[in-house]
């Protein structure tokens, strides 16, 4: 294969990696009361869930916590409305909400890599290859 194939295959790779077609996928799970045997908070679930188009911007991870601290409620899923990534709180009646949104994979379990992230680090690692097969282009 001929160093400008390589070269072009090289930059095309480069720049679709910046590009994602696939639906966001979040954990999705309710725990709305405490007898529940499933614990949304600690307990994920084993597999993400496609988030339907209409729903597809953000993940999101609600707790909702008595005024003593305990742990109320938890939820994660899906969300087309969101200030992220942020955490909001607010205080309702004897609760208190706080609602964390996210904009990656798999980020509304807690911790996670950006796909960006992945993405510009791809980018860094090609970026030698990229420059000495130009060098060689240019020397041809």
């Amino acid at each position: 294969m001929s160093n400008r194939v390589i070269l072009l295959l090289l930059v095309l790779t480069m720049i679709l990696s910046f590009f994602s077609i696939e639906a966001l996928k979040c954990y999705k799970c309710e725990s709305t009361n405490t007898a529940a045997k499933f614990d949304c908070h600690s307990t994920l679930p084993k597999e993400l869930t496609d988030c339907p188009a209409e729903m597809n911007k953000y993940c999101f991870l609600e707790r909702v916590e008595k005024s003593n601290g305990e742990l109320h409620r938890t939820f994660r899923g899906c969300q087309k409305i969101g200030k992220g990534p942020k955490t909001e709180c607010s205080d309702e009646n004897q609760y208190k909400h706080c609602i964390y949104f996210c904009d990656s994979n798999g980020c509304n379990s807690g911790i996670s890599v950006k796909p960006m992230m992945r993405s510009f680090l791809l980018g860094v690692a090609l970026l030698p290859i990229f420059f000495a097969l130009s060098r060689n282009y240019i020397l041809i």
